[in-house]
């Protein structure tokens, strides 16, 4: 299952680190001015909940 998701929002409010944070489980040290546009993972579905195999 293929789950593709859009975030929207002002400026620099932190769109980008939050996309980062939740593939890597972690927050980045450094800014990143781009936008981060392909991330592949396993996941699984259970009761409508999504959660990420770590």
């Amino acid at each position: 299952m293929m789950l593709k998701c859009v975030v929207v929002g002002d400026g620099a409010v932190g769109k980008t680190c939050l996309l980062m944070s939740y593939a890597n489980d972690a927050f980045p040290e450094e800014y990143v001015p781009t936008v981060f546009d392909h991330y592949a993972g396993k996941m699984f579905c259970i009761k409508r909940y999504i959660n990420k195999l770590r």
